[in-house]
């Protein structure tokens, strides 16, 4: 559709942008983090799951999965499902998405950044909602996020920037509703060489910080968050066994 076309309410594609990231420029680290782990997440919650929150080992599969690698059929500690909405296919989880899209970067001659970009914010946005959902493995989480983000080589506002605009697009402005390619474009028109003063935006991330960030990020999931999921399943078989 034309511009000259679209309705007087729909917002053009520039529009749209601005609504999302108007606050961005003015927002720290933390408090970037606090509109994901708290606002976003709230509003996740709502569309998804009748209000109720999430316990911690859902979103720690939501990022590594389980023996099915099918998010949509994944159980948690307590034999639940973890994934609440319909579903006609199965759905890997973060990590294992983010490996395949870096792979394919390279593979493609470097075609592809739009879904890196968009495979990094949801690891980002899963991360800093964990970090909210348990407290006790708080400082182990942030100081990943700080690992990631040094290895990747951009900063954590520009890493949580690009969360929230992926999130707030989909969970705000359409319901709930995904459209992958119109989160990558969204998200790709942030991309700029040099950061610009009163505007958001993500440099684009080097050759080598997309492979230090893969080898981090499956270190992340294969040391630390597996070993913190058999940790609160100990805990939790401990309380049962303590209340039974």
């Amino acid at each position: 559709m034309d511009i000259a076309e679209r309705s007087g309410d729909e917002p053009t594609p520039s529009q749209e942008a601005e609504n999302l990231t108007k606050d961005l420029p003015n927002l720290t680290e933390n408090q970037m983090a606090e509109v994901i782990a708290k606002d976003l997440l709230d509003r996740e919650n709502n569309l998804y799951r009748s209000g109720n929150t999430l316990p911690a080992d859902h979103k720690i599969l939501f990022l590594i999965g389980d023996a099915t690698s099918d998010v949509t059929r994944a159980t948690d500690l307590r034999a639940d499902r973890i994934y609440t909405k319909e579903s006609s296919f199965p759905k890997a989880p973060e990590i294992p998405e983010l490996n395949a899209s870096i792979s394919r970067y390279f593979e493609k001659d470097r075609q592809n950044l739009p879904e890196v970009l968009s495979e990094t914010a949801d690891i980002f946005y899963n991360l800093a909602q964990l970090r909210e959902l348990d407290p006790e493995f708080r400082d182990v989480y942030s100081k990943w996020m700080n690992y990631l983000s040094s290895s990747i080589g951009l900063d954590l506002r520009e890493l949580f920037g690009l969360a929230i605009i992926k999130y707030r697009r989909r969970l705000i402005q359409e319901g709930g509703e995904k459209d992958v390619l119109e989160e990558e474009k969204l998200l790709q028109s942030f991309v700029t060489e040099a950061q610009s003063p009163g505007r958001f935006s993500v440099r684009r991330p080097s050759d080598d910080g997309l492979k230090k960030f893969y080898r981090v990020v499956n270190l992340l999931g294969s040391r630390i968050l597996a070993g913190r999921f058999t940790q609160l399943g100990a805990s939790l078989s401990a309380e049962e066994e303590l209340t039974g």
